[in-house]
């Protein structure tokens, strides 16, 4: 973790926020390809 806040506290805060919405929009659309799935029952279940 010390690595990753030094690594944040050199980079610029541009870079860390576009990585954070990069990682925002991963999620959604992992969730949009797990939701589009017929097995919504499954899925249901495991949330």
């Amino acid at each position: 973790l010390a690595s990753n806040n030094d690594a944040l506290a050199v980079s610029p805060p541009r870079s860390a926020v576009s990585e954070e919405e990069q990682a925002r929009a991963g999620v959604y659309a992992l969730l949009g390809t797990v939701l589009a799935q017929p097995c919504s029952e499954e899925v249901l279940d495991f949330l």
